[in-house]
């Protein structure tokens, strides 16, 4: 919460560039395929997406601030047999400083569980980042493993659903997740997600989110 008197302003906002808003960006991709390995090469140089902090303008009106970036990243992922290889991994420069963050795991499928249509897939990921919990950018997720279920009916509905828990190694601080989805008719899909937060850390950044278990159902029209 913002302290009594102060009110949060985005249109305010500051930016490290001399051209403000205005400044031109810059980014480029590079995928391939080879064999069963699929390989990403990406860069990007600009103003950040994401503030780097907050100001407190002569108003009193807090403001974001948002620096250049320069990042690049590496996506890597292997598909052998029932086995699905997975590396995501950015290294970012702002204000001279440099962090690497990452996420990687796999996912091994059982095929047509109890001789029916329906494929069980079993997910273990790990995902780090080196920024401390001063770094108002710095994610919540710097120690932590995913473990999950994901179930695929292979309908014609695509139904899918996929439970898994994320724990942080660090404090035992556990989020839960589910998401599930299904096409009705042929313009139609209805989706659930449902987030719960427990046992959180007051010295950390996802105790904030402690009261915030949500429950979500969706339904898109597409036309």
């Amino acid at each position: 919460q913002l302290p009594p008197g102060l009110a949060f302003n985005a249109d305010a906002a500051t930016y490290e560039s001399a051209d403000g808003s205005r400044r031109i960006d810059y980014a480029i991709r590079w995928f391939s395929i080879f064999d069963e390995w699929e390989l990403g090469l990406s860069h990007f140089s600009g103003t950040g997406r994401e503030p780097q902090s907050f100001k407190l303008n002569s108003a009193g009106v807090i403001a974001p601030f948002y620096a250049i970036i320069n990042q690049t990243g590496l996506e890597l992922q292997a598909f052998i047999e029932e086995w699905t290889w997975k590396l995501e991994a950015i290294s970012r420069e702002d204000f001279n400083e440099r962090f690497l963050a990452m996420t990687g795991g796999f996912e091994y499928t059982f095929v047509g569980i109890s001789d029916s249509q329906v494929d069980l897939g079993i997910v273990i990921e790990y995902l780090y980042d080196n920024r401390d919990d001063t770094s108002l950018a710095s994610s919540p997720f710097q120690n932590d493993i995913t473990t999950g279920l994901r179930f695929t009916l292979n309908d014609a509905q695509s139904s899918e659903l996929l439970v898994a828990i994320v724990t942080d190694l660090d404090d035992q601080t556990v989020v839960s997740f589910l998401e599930a989805s299904r096409r009705l008719g042929e313009s139609f899909k209805l989706e659930l997600e449902i987030r719960t937060f427990s046992n959180t850390n007051p010295k950390r950044p996802l105790y904030v989110f402690r009261k915030d278990d949500f429950v979500q159902v969706s339904l898109a029209w597409y036309f």
